[in-house]
Parts: structure tokens; C-alpha cells; sequence
């Protein structure tokens, strides 16, 4: 929270939507072609980009409920729950029966750990007309935080069934499901989104999460390539990539959450600089490679596996790094 005198990162975004005064044909074409290039840049996630189109689109008409939406949307995407929270409360003093709006209200309760409360705006976004399916994919955030797999599902299969050409949608889902950690659905929608539009880096670049966390490391490459392909300067992509041609610590990643933890560096040293160097280690990688994979997929998915692999790992890199296994090879090498 800003203290006070403390300017918010987002300070202009309050001076940038006050109104323009133009002629009623220009307002509407200069709205909607901001909104045109707010929508482009947010599926490309060039969030704070899409931002200041929206809050221009506003500008030239208040009632876009689809630029107050998108801001609320960016907002979200881009962590900031606080900025979010205060949005989407301006946005419906100006629109309190949006069925959007209500249902990223109740996205943001839901973030917030108000589940009741995000509940109760999740029902009542759908007292009001929508055109866009959100209340429905908002719906099954807010069940996914509630854990109510089976009925979030069912509310997914009615929104999708009744898009299922919409790549934007399916994007959408799959981003949901990535935030969720539950990426063999994330996969799912996110394949469907790529076959119908193979166009977007930043859809290849999900799609290449989503695999990293299933382990698949070949087919995470693969969609960083193709992402950067679309677009070379990419730096995330890139950095994912840069990661997965390391070679891997499958077991211990998925155990610390990430590839780059100082207990993983620890671990993949002792592997290429002692194991590696000695036939019955070589024989013990060996073997580590071919199901690791299947055991940090196993890891991934069972929480208490998860706790006691971590706290393993972590005991295991500390016994390497007392023992000193590395300098003496360092030495030879």
C-alpha cells in the first residue's frame, strides 16, 4: 500500500482517463481504435502497453465497459491486486450492472482470499447480460480458489462448448489454469488456442510454460523457438529457453519450485563435475534421467511429496556442500 505522499506507479493512469471533449462521431472512432490496439497488445501480453490504450479509449467514451474491463484485466495480469481492487470499484460507480465487471470483482475477492464475497459478486454478474463468456471463466476462477474441481469444470465445458473457435477464450482459460498450477489443463486449452492461432509469440511463450511445468522439456523448446521465431526479441521466451538447455535436475526443480535454486546449482555440479567422472555415476545418471521426468511430474503433482522431497534436496545439497565433494575435482579439471 503507498504511503502517504508516495506517488502510485499507476498515478497517470487516473489523469489519462479523464474525459476528451470531441465531436460525437470522432469520440467513438478515436474509442474504438484504442480499444482495438489496448485488445491486440493485452493477447500479446504487452500489458501495461494495452493499459494506457484502454485508459485512452476511455478518454473518448466513458461507457466502454470493455476498456474498463481490459484495464481491470491488465491490472490482474500484471500482479498489481491493490490497483486492481481500486479499478474495478471505479469502474462500476460508472457501470454497477456490467455482468464483466461484477464477475473481476469477484476475481479480485477471490485473489484477495475473500471467497464468500467472490462468490456472491460471481452470482450476481450473472443477473445482468454479457457478451463476452467472462462471467463464466470468472466463475471458475473463483470455484478453482474454492477447490471445486468438478463444478468449475462443468461451468468451462458450457462457456467453451459455446466457443470453442475463440482463441482469445481459450488463451484466457489456459492462462487461468496456469495460475492455478494445473498445467496438463492449461496444455489442453492453450494446444486448442495455438492451432487457431499460431500467429502469437506470446501464446507460443504459455503454451511453452505450461509444458516446463509437465516437465516436457523438448516440447517447452519447441514453443520458446516458435515464439521467438515470431518474435525474436523476446526476453522471457529467451530466458526460458536459455534455462531448459541446461541440462536438468528434474527431481530437485520440481521439488524447489524452480531450476534456478541455489540448492539445484549445487546438486547439477556435483552431478557433471564428480558424478559424471566415474563409471558407477554415470551408470547412476544414467538411470536418474530416464525417470526423473515421471518422478518430478509425480512431485509436481502431490503437495506432500513436494514438502518432503524439498526438505530432502535441501538437506542432501547441504551434506554435498560440507562434504566438499566439488573442490577437489576442480582442482583436476
Amino acid at each position: 500500500m503507498n504511503q502517504p505522499g508516495e506517488t502510485s506507479r499507476f498515478s497517470w493512469l487516473e489523469i489519462s482517463t479523464r474525459e476528451v471533449k470531441v465531436a460525437p462521431g470522432q469520440a467513438q472512432r478515436e474509442a474504438g481504435q484504442h480499444l482495438t490496439e489496448a485488445e491486440k497488445n493485452y493477447y500479446e501480453g504487452f500489458y501495461e502497453q494495452a493499459l494506457r490504450s484502454y485508459a485512452r479509449a476511455l478518454q473518448y467514451d466513458r461507457g466502454l465497459v470493455a476498456a474498463w474491463a481490459g484495464q481491470v484485466k491488465c491490472l490482474l495480469a500484471m500482479e498489481e491486486l491493490e490497483e486492481a481492487e481500486t479499478w474495478v470499484n471505479n469502474a462500476l460507480s460508472f457501470h454497477p450492472k456490467a455482468a464483466d465487471l461484477l464477475a473481476l470483482k469477484a476475481v479480485v475477492m477471490a485473489e484477495q482470499g475473500q471467497l464468500e464475497k467472490a462468490l456472491a459478486y460471481s452470482d450476481e454478474s450473472f443477473n445482468y447480460e454479457s457478451h463476452s463468456g467472462y462471467p463464466w471463466l470468472a466463475r471458475v476462477d473463483v470455484l478453482l480458489w474454492l477447490r471445486r474441481e468438478k463444478t468449475a469444470r462443468l461451468c468451462l465445458e458450457r462457456v467453451v462448448n459455446e466457443a470453442c473457435q475463440d482463441w482469445q477464450l481459450l488463451m484466457e482459460t489456459g492462462r487461468l489454469y496456469l495460475k492455478h498450477n494445473r498445467a496438463s489443463q492449461a496444455v489442453y486449452f492453450l494446444n486448442k488456442a495455438v492451432v487457431l492461432h499460431p500467429e502469437s509469440a506470446y501464446l507460443w511463450y504459455l503454451l511453452a510454460r505450461g509444458y516446463q511445468k509437465l516437465h516436457l522439456r523438448s516440447r517447452a523448446k519447441f514453443c520458446c523457438q516458435e515464439a521467438l521465431k515470431i518474435r525474436p526479441s523476446f526476453p522471457e521466451a529467451q530466458e526460458m529457453l536459455n534455462e531448459l538447455q541446461v541440462r536438468p535436475c528434474f527431481v530437485a526443480g520440481a521439488c524447489l519450485g524452480s531450476e534456478q535454486a541455489p540448492e539445484v546449482a549445487i546438486l547439477r555440479n556435483w552431478r557433471d563435475k564428480y558424478l559424471l567422472r566415474s563409471g558407477w555415476g554415470r551408470a547412476v545418471v544414467m538411470i536418474y534421467n530416464q525417470i526423473g521426468p515421471h518422478l518430478a511430474w509425480l512431485v509436481s503433482k502431490q503437495a506432500c511429496l513436494q514438502r518432503t522431497g524439498r526438505n530432502i534436496v535441501i538437506w542432501w545439497a547441504r551434506q554435498v556442500h560440507k562434504k566438499n565433494f566439488l573442490s577437489g575435482r576442480d582442482d583436476d579439471g
